[in-house]
């Protein structure tokens, strides 16, 4: 045997035991703190990704209510003098030309009231706000709109649809 007492041996072993454990105790430390850093990243990642598709949503609801405002000032059957003869023009025909895409107006962006007459701006729900349909047609009719404005520029669509005043 060596002259170390036992009590001593009994203290070097746990003494590198405990040294052991406190790198041990390192070792879960740096690894609770990396994923401690990976899930703050995860969680600023998620919530940016979140605050862009609310941006996205609420340009979308802009839009599309802007839209149905504009073409609820002209309803379905206005008549406007044309400006190149003895005539007049059914306004809302004439800008959205395909009637298939004005059903989809009609169905995503106005809603005609029971005569027929008029059209109600249709309140979206957020639900269909995200419908693929709603924003393509959306878009569509702006494009529509722009090309006609440009186009004819003496019927002032734009004061039809109660944007600009008449010149």
């Amino acid at each position: 045997m060596s002259d170390m007492p036992i009590w001593q041996s009994f203290l070097s072993v746990i003494g590198g035991v405990g040294g052991l454990c406190g790198i041990y105790a390192l070792v879960q430390n740096w690894e609770q703190t990396k994923l401690a850093r990976e899930q703050t990243r995860l969680m600023r990642e998620q919530a940016k990704k979140s605050e862009e598709q609310e941006r996205e949503e609420r340009q979308w609801a802009e839009r599309h209510e802007r839209l149905a405002m504009r073409i609820s000032h002209i309803g379905p059957n206005m008549l406007i003098a044309s400006p190149n003869a003895n005539s007049h023009i059914c306004l809302y025909p004439a800008v959205f030309q395909d009637p298939q895409f004005r059903s989809k107006l009609e169905t995503y962006v106005v809603d005609l009231n029971a005569s027929r007459t008029e059209f109600r701006p249709h309140k979206a729900t957020p639900h269909e706000l995200h419908l693929q349909g709603l924003r393509d047609t959306v878009a569509t009719a702006e494009q529509l709109i722009e090309k006609y404005t440009k186009e004819n520029p003496k019927i002032q669509l734009m004061y039809y649809l109660g944007v600009e005043p008449r010149i």
